[in-house]
């Protein structure tokens, strides 16, 4: 009988050794793969090793590798990606911040700065001895980046010298890899080098001048094709815009660049359908949609961009709604971008608040078009009847077209 057992055991540790020689070979050819495509250096281990992938891309330094969490049952498999470069020039840290570990964080009084922009404060544990400066360095576009960067990517760090990202999992398709090194690369530029560009068109969005910010895309996009977060970015204002002609064509070039990046494959998957036109909706009587519930509903989760373009599509866009709100910005305009040919008036009213579970509390407005007459003074409340022809999953804000003024407008207190 202990022979018996002798041999099964034997039987059973060649066969563990075979399985790790056949998975670590299929492993290698992959990786193998994705380092020739990248220009990356392989260093393959051995049977019971990790692989590792180091290099330059753009000049920022890579590397891939694999790693264990835990002991016993609770092991975890973790793959890790990681872009360095030179030091920004002023220490700061900033990483995931839950709701369970913000609260414990204010409990023990843990470090966790604020740099003045409520949303980026909620999902961001931010550490640095200079809050001026990391406020100034995290522009809208650097933030809009690592707030979607951290939507595809949870388990992230950013530093002044680096970004590195965790996947709970051996990563062993080819195109998985080089589409995360890509995704990574195209953050590590927009954190490290000049960014004007996308600063410039980021802002035209915010106000809702997205023909103006569709424009600053798309040379931007131009100036450097291999970015997969310019593209990206590109994508979430064609949708913003109801481009889809253009989406189209975006996706596919991009398709090319991160064909498994989890942004590329919803957008895919989310061209057949077509946006509803207002004119292809009865648009004469208030539908009774309260902009609180829409924000909700459309902003209130962790789809990404292209799920929230079908829904409004679907039951928002073309119906009429009577909201009311504070007024950020108002301008007499004779041409705008967006809403083409005035003489009329383009408010920016803040309609709703929202409280997420990954970007914590942000206001959200309506771009609304307005006829021409007084411009509604900066801060005062207003109530306005428009058409819905736009949702912002990114901005989260609403655009609404011609609009008109409901009774006057009341001063702020």
């Amino acid at each position: 009988m202990p022979s018996v057992i002798f041999v099964l055991v034997a039987l059973t540790a060649a066969m563990v050794v075979l399985l790790a020689m056949v998975n670590h070979r299929q492993t290698i050819a992959q990786w193998t793969e994705a380092a020739t495509q990248l220009g990356l250096d392989l260093n393959p281990g051995g049977i019971f090793s990790s692989p590792r992938m180091d290099g330059l891309i753009s000049g920022h330094a890579i590397s891939v590798h694999t790693f264990t969490k835990g002991s016993g049952n609770n092991q975890q498999r973790y793959t890790r990606f990681q872009v360095a470069y030179p030091s920004i020039g002023f220490e700061f840290d900033l990483s995931r911040q839950t709701k369970v570990g913000g609260f414990f964080r204010r409990v023990v009084g843990m470090q966790d700065v604020e740099i003045g922009d409520p949303s980026f404060d909620d999902a961001f544990l931010i550490r640095t001895a200079d809050p001026d400066r990391l406020s100034a360095f995290l522009t809208g576009q650097r933030r809009m980046t690592l707030n979607r960067f951290m939507a595809t990517y949870p388990i992230l760090e950013v530093t002044n010298t680096r970004v590195r990202v965790d996947v709970r999992r051996t990563i062993r398709d080819s195109e998985v890899l080089v589409s995360s090194v890509r995704r990574l690369v195209g953050v590590g530029q927009s954190l490290s080098g000049g960014a004007g560009d996308l600063d410039e068109a980021v802002l035209a969005r915010e106000t809702g001048e997205l023909g103006e910010a569709l424009h600053r895309m798309r040379a931007a996009v131009e100036a450097q094709p291999d970015d997969v977060e310019r593209r990206l970015t590109e994508l979430d204002t064609l949708a913003a815009a109801g481009k889809v002609d253009d989406i189209e064509a975006r996706v596919r070039e991009l398709e090319k660049l991160a064909p498994a990046d989890p942004e590329v494959l919803g957008w895919k998957g989310a061209l057949a359908p077509q946006p509803i036109k207002p004119s292809e909706r009865s648009a004469v009587e208030p539908s009774g949609i309260e902009a609180a519930a829409a924000t909700a509903d459309l902003f209130g989760g962790r789809e990404m961009s292209f799920v929230i373009r079908d829904r409004f599509a679907a039951g928002y866009a073309g119906r009429r709604v009577r909201w009311s709100g504070v007024v950020k910005k108002a301008r007499r305009y004779d041409f705008d971008t967006e809403f083409g040919r005035g003489p009329a008036i383009k408010a920016v009213v803040t309609v709703a608040s929202l409280e997420h579970d990954l970007f914590g509390s942000t206001e959200v407005d309506a771009i609304v078009q307005l006829p021409e007459s007084a411009v509604p003074a900066q801060g005062s409340t207003i109530t306005f009847e428009g058409t819905l022809t736009g949702a912002d999953a990114l901005m989260r804000n609403f655009t609404v077209e011609q609009a008109i003024l409901l009774g006057a407008a009341e001063e702020a207190p």
